[in-house]
């Protein structure tokens, strides 16, 4: 479902936005600590132009639209929290428009792959 992915440990974010995002989706985990029955809040993901800030634990997933001004805070525990985020890059789903006009190299290695297809339909007849 995603084109691209990040994973981070013990940073921040200033508050910003992704115009070229669509939905993400950010899952915080931590492989060493035990996890069950643990509400500690390790991150504060915010919203700051809609005055909200939310709490995350480790094993929490959030999916939120990164063109809404966003930010997270750095890891309010002593142990090693990784954010595992997961992202689609506007450009990668519009890249597959039909209609977009091909570079002359695009152009190029098109025909070279139609004449080398042919070629080879060819002699197996």
């Amino acid at each position: 479902m995603y084109a691209g992915f990040n994973v981070s440990s013990g940073t921040f974010h200033n508050v910003h936005l992704d115009k070229d995002f669509g939905y993400s989706t950010v899952v915080l985990f931590d492989p060493v600590h035990e996890t069950q029955d643990d509400d500690t809040i390790v991150r504060y993901f915010c919203f700051p132009r809609l005055g909200v800030a939310i709490g995350l634990r480790v094993g929490d997933v959030i999916i939120f639209n990164a063109r809404e001004y966003h930010c997270s805070s750095s890891m309010s525990v002593d142990r090693q929290v990784f954010a595992f985020a997961g992202y689609v890059k506007t450009a990668h789903v519009g890249g597959n428009d039909t209609k977009v006009t091909l570079t002359q190299c695009q152009h190029d290695i098109n025909e070279y792959m139609n004449t080398k297809q042919n070629v080879g339909e060819r002699e197996e007849e």
